[in-house]
């Protein structure tokens, strides 16, 4: 319903050329959310949306949110599932996330879910994890607007303005 639809470029990983055509006048750019092919500043607002549980390491995280920060001019908005929401949403495993990481990591392996066990394709972050990852960036305020289900915080949304 956006009517400025030549004002958003969407990027992943994936091939989603196919928006181009839902939307007209949008664009749609390969990119790794590690190191995006846009020039600094070069958009007034970044939003990701469930993506930072899925590049990987802490330190990785760590160089989304700059790159996120790098190319926006004024700010970003990251949505990612909460890891301490009772059932996490990738496998729809109760509660086995909120065990230490190798713990959870070994048992995910032993029930079949191989390719969540793997750090590269799923780490899931606290709040309290999003704002070590924000003290890097001191130049910039933030706060949280989380979404909650059944009074339960599901999702953590970080907002972002670069000072």
């Amino acid at each position: 319903m956006y009517p400025y639809k030549d004002r958003i470029t969407a990027a992943g990983i994936d091939d989603a050329n196919f928006l181009e055509t839902l939307y007209p006048g949008m664009t749609f750019k390969y990119a790794n959310a590690l190191n995006l092919p846009f020039k600094s500043a070069s958009f007034e607002l970044v939003h990701s949306s469930a993506v930072l549980e899925h590049v990987g390491s802490k330190t990785n995280q760590i160089k989304m949110v700059e790159e996120c920060l790098r190319v926006a001019r004024r700010g970003v908005c990251i949505t990612t599932p909460n890891r301490w929401f009772p059932i996490e949403v990738h496998t729809q495993v109760p509660l086995i996330h909120w065990l230490p990481k190798p713990w959870c990591r070994a048992i995910y392996t032993k029930i079949g879910y191989g390719f969540f066990a793997d750090e590269a394709n799923l780490n899931l972050v606290t709040q309290r994890e999003l704002r070590e990852i924000m003290r890097r960036f001191p130049s910039c305020k933030y706060s949280f607007a989380p979404a909650r289900l059944l009074g339960w915080t599901s999702n953590l949304l970080l907002m972002v303005h670069k000072a």
